[in-house]
């Protein structure tokens, strides 16, 4: 690892109760992948009803929370239902990212 390398990652380690994007205090792949779409400026791929989503909107009390999609093109944004809940709820595609669906 070079240097400069070496000081982006120390200065992600220093930066990650911040970024810790699903609140696990881990890195587990689903918070690695948010936080690399976030830091990369990616957008989602939202791909259908029924993919598996992560809310990946800085700022939002539901940021890192998983969700399932409803509606991928309700009036340009998507509509999901988050894990444990009842009621939908509209993001922009560039606030979700895609989840690999362990079912």
């Amino acid at each position: 690892m070079d240097a400069v390398n070496e000081r982006e990652c120390a200065a992600l380690l220093a930066r990650f109760d911040e970024l810790d994007a699903t609140g696990s205090g881990r890195l587990d792949s689903d918070n690695i992948a948010i936080i690399a779409a976030r830091l990369s400026g990616a957008k989602a791929h939202v791909v259908a009803v029924g993919s598996l989503v992560a809310v990946a909107k800085l700022g939002s009390s539901h940021f890192g929370a998983r969700a399932r999609v409803i509606d991928p093109n309700w009036n340009g944004i998507v509509k999901v239902v988050l894990e444990g809940d009842t009621e939908p709820k509209s993001y922009k595609k560039s606030d979700l990212r895609l989840l690999q669906d362990e079912s």
